[in-house]
């Protein structure tokens, strides 16, 4: 009996030491649990002041945002009016440069005219003091039997005069005759000028006939001419 008693005893106490060892692995196991507990509540709390705090620095990004697309909305406003006004001015520049080459052409033509006047007006100068001359033949040599003579015919614009040239001639009995007609007045001289000479005639303007030629009875003449016409 004393023998079981032993073995009871000591199976109590080893139920003891079990449920004592056990007791403090629970606490153990409790009190590490209650202290994670502490510090994933702790993280948390610092967790949620974070996504408040993001969340508030969202919200004022959001009306940062909002603001600026607000501007942009407003600078794209003023950039169309600006560019409508710049294509209006473009339109006018356009309009204006088109006029000023529409008035640059009427100059150039205008200083055209003016030139062509100013022309005319010295040319006109010239031939009322005389100062124009065409040569009409130019050493031309002419023959003609005795008693006669050879002609030219000239339509002439302007008054002025004659002046023919003869620069040789076979015959001292060489002459130069002028005849024209203008408004009734008949108009006809001869000038003898021998084997070479020149004579003037004054001219109207009409159709004037120049004559080079001969007295010779018997013989022909040949002749080197020239005529210049003054005005």
């Amino acid at each position: 009996m004393s023998s079981s008693k032993t073995v009871g005893r000591k199976l109590v106490i080893i139920f003891a030491i079990v449920i004592a060892i056990l007791s403090v692995s629970l606490i153990g196991t409790i009190a590490y649990y209650l202290n994670i507990n502490g510090n994933l509540s702790s993280e948390l709390s610092s967790s949620r002041q974070e996504i408040s705090v993001l969340q508030s620095k969202n919200a004022e990004l959001n009306q940062e945002i909002n603001s600026l697309q607000s501007n942009i909305t407003l600078l794209n406003q003023q950039i169309n009016t600006l560019q409508s006004k710049i294509n209006q001015q473009n339109q006018l520049i356009s309009s204006l440069q088109s006029q000023n080459a529409e008035l640059q052409q009427k100059i150039n033509s205008l200083q055209s005219q003016i030139a062509e006047l100013n022309q005319e007006i010295s040319t006109l100068t010239n031939i009322v003091n005389l100062q124009e001359q065409t040569t009409l033949v130019y050493q031309q040599t002419i023959s003609q039997p005795a008693l006669s003579y050879t002609y030219w015919n000239f339509q002439l614009q302007y008054a002025g005069y004659i002046v023919v040239y003869v620069y040789s001639s076979t015959t001292t009995n060489t002459y130069v005759e002028v005849v024209w007609n203008y408004n009734g007045i008949n108009y006809d001289q001869s000038i003898t000028v021998g084997a070479s000479g020149s004579a003037a005639f004054p001219v109207l303007p009409t159709t004037v006939q120049v004559r080079v030629g001969n007295t010779n009875i018997f013989n022909g003449a040949t002749e080197t001419v020239s005529i210049v016409y003054v005005y």
